[in-house]
This record gives C-alpha cells, sequence and structure tokens, in this order.
C-alpha cells in the first residue's frame, strides 16, 4: 500500500510460513520511505486487530530491538503508541527519523496480514508557520476585544 510517499513491502520472512515470521499468526512488516521528508511516525490501520501483543514479537526470533519498545513487536528503529482498545488502530514511531528517498526499516505485527491489510496515514504535525499564523489571529482578536469593551 502507498501513501504520502510510504510503501509497506513484506518484510524479509514474508514469503515464509505462509507469510508469517512465527508460523502462525504475525507478520514481519517493512516500510520504505519514498517521500522527499524524513518521517519521525505514522499512523497504521486495519480491520483486524493489529496491535494485539501477545508476547511473540520478532525480537523473540533473533531481530534486534530497542528499549523504547516492550511490546518486542518493533525492531531496531521502531515503537508503537496510540494503540486503539480494539488493536485496530495506532501510530508507528520512528527512533531515528526514517530517511527521505529510500529509508527502510521493519516492524513486526500481530496477525496474518498481508501488506494490503495495513493502511498508512500521515501523522499530522502542524508546521511551526501554521503556530505563528494562529498566534497572530489569537492576538489579533484579543486586540480587537479589548478595543471593543474599552469604547
Amino acid at each position: 500500500m502507498t501513501d504520502t510517499g510510504t510503501t509497506i513491502t513484506p518484510g524479509p520472512s514474508f514469503t515464509l510460513n505462509s507469510g508469517t515470521y512465527d508460523g502462525s499468526d504475525d507478520t514481519l512488516v517493512g516500510i520504505v520511505n519514498n517521500s522527499s521528508i524524513a518521517l519521525s511516525s505514522l499512523d497504521l490501520s486495519s480491520t483486524t486487530d493489529i496491535f494485539g501483543f501477545d508476547g511473540d514479537g520478532i525480537t523473540g526470533y533473533g531481530a534486534p530491538g530497542n528499549a523504547m519498545d516492550p511490546s518486542g513487536y518493533g525492531g531496531p528503529n521502531t515503537y508503537f503508541t496510540n494503540i486503539s482498545a480494539n488493536g485496530t488502530s495506532g501510530t508507528l514511531n520512528f527512533i531515528s527519523a526514517l530517511a527521505a528517498g529510500g529509508g527502510s526499516t521493519y516492524f513486526g505485527l500481530e496477525e496474518a496480514l498481508t501488506p494490503t491489510q495495513v493502511v498508512v496515514g500521515p501523522t499530522v504535525t502542524p508546521e511551526p508557520s501554521s503556530f505563528v499564523l494562529l498566534g497572530t489571529a489569537a492576538i489579533g482578536l484579543v486586540g480587537a476585544a479589548r478595543r471593543r469593551f474599552a469604547s
């Protein structure tokens, strides 16, 4: 699935064990950043419970982990936040921003999935110029209200 210049690809073990790295219910997912900006996070969603981590993450199969990821599914550069109560959506965070123009990494998700079953959406972060515009508008509104009450 491609969205915002980011591609979800089969992880290195996808072709083994009917697409799962553990032979039953977990999928190794690769991510490639084809956009022109570095990514610090992405929103992920699926119609199945992709975040119902049951303790058999990729670190249990020899993949390196990281201190930010207690689940064992994050691999060397990712961890998860904002997981919904039903486990169908959450945020994938990159410890080191995923480089523009081909940066890649991998992580694990619960359930036997194909790459098209995971939807990637941008994590919307306002740009500094948006904050400046919002602040200027707020100051203008306060000034107008003061003048109105002063007269």
